[in-house]
């Protein structure tokens, strides 16, 4: 009988967020029975915020109602790091049906784009596990102390900390534009709100958005 290591929850593999994760978790670390899953197969499945979702053009009215929705998951495993691949997900491509795809083209389109984006988070998540984009202190130091301008009421030694413990392996641009977003909210309390699911981690890429907008 195999027996999994005893490592701390709070230390499992499966508990380290991807960069894009957006607080979306699904723990699989028991059978459907309540038994413990086996070591090999325990970890956490996790999931972006929603890339872009929207009612699809339907001629019947029964399929008006489907939503699109695309998003990124990826299942972390507890005690190895086998076969980890981001998985961009995209529901109801072809509403009313489950074999191949069939779309207006306003719908084509739009679930192009979302796509498009989702590859591009996932591979700046990449470029983040390189080394390529993530903070160094200092660069998490300046954040926290533009954060503390525009919320004199969070202290920058909290903020700094927030960054370091819990945002350091994101990119900084998406960082920072997620702090600022929930700081310039008047309902953001305090800025642990940036661990949360929302809108505040697609502000980033709005930008790639709003340019393939414009060039249609």
């Amino acid at each position: 009988m195999t027996t999994a290591p005893t490592t701390p929850t709070a230390q499992l593999r499966g508990n380290a967020c991807p960069t894009w994760c957006a607080g979306f978790h699904v723990p699989h670390r028991t059978d459907h029975h309540g038994n413990p899953a086996h070591p090999e197969d325990a970890g956490v499945e996790h999931g972006s915020a929603t890339i872009d979702e929207w009612h699809v053009q339907a001629t019947m009215t029964a399929l008006q109602d489907e939503v699109t929705r695309v998003t990124v998951t990826e299942f972390r495993h507890d005690h190895h790091n086998d076969d980890e691949l981001p998985l961009i997900q995209a529901s109801a491509v072809n509403p009313g049906h489950l074999c191949s795809v069939g779309l207006y083209p306003s719908d084509a389109r739009r679930l192009g784009e979302a796509l498009i984006l989702a590859a591009d988070m996932v591979e700046d998540r990449i470029r983040a596990m390189r080394g390529e984009q993530s903070m160094n202190d200092y660069e998490a130091d300046r954040i926290a102390a533009a954060i503390g301008v525009m919320r004199p009421d969070w202290p920058v030694p909290s903020v700094r900390t927030l960054i370091r413990e819990r945002l350091q392996d994101r990119p900084r641009r998406d960082v920072a534009v997620a702090l600022a977003w929930i700081a310039s909210d008047s309902a953001t309390k305090t800025p642990a709100r940036v661990l949360e699911s929302g809108p505040w981690w697609l502000a980033a890429a709005a930008d790639l958005h709003d340019t393939r907008e414009e060039g249609k």
